[in-house]
């Protein structure tokens, strides 16, 4: 599946208000929503994950992150040199989120090392 189909599937999800691929810097590279929000977060997330990577190399590279707040939560996970950013409502399946985000940020990680 595309990129572009692959995001499109996660904004469908149900709960999900943004699904973004975003480059490390915070460029766009495909989003579910016409005026994406995350590329602001999406910089500072990727320093911040490399960083934690530096810090704690025995844990390997970050894999998925979800931040809960009050209004909803946001999932980032790490897809080679890209992020995969959702944010979510506070009734969503964060089962089924994650389960999907980890699928989507796998197949894209395969197709760029593919």
């Amino acid at each position: 599946m595309s990129a572009r189909k692959r995001i499109a599937a996660l904004g469908g999800l149900s709960g999900v208000q943004e699904a973004s691929l975003l480059n490390l810097d915070g460029s766009v590279i495909v989003s579910s929503v016409d005026a994406p929000s995350l590329s602001r977060a999406a910089s500072s997330l990727g320093s911040a994950l490399q960083a934690l990577q530096r810090a704690l190399p025995d844990l390997g590279a970050p894999m998925n992150l979800t931040l809960e707040s009050e209004n909803g939560a946001l999932h980032v996970a790490q897809a080679g040199d890209a992020l995969i950013m959702l944010t979510t409502t506070r009734d969503a399946n964060l089962g089924a989120v994650r389960l999907e985000l980890r699928e989507a940020a796998d197949e894209l990680r395969a197709e760029h090392a593919g």
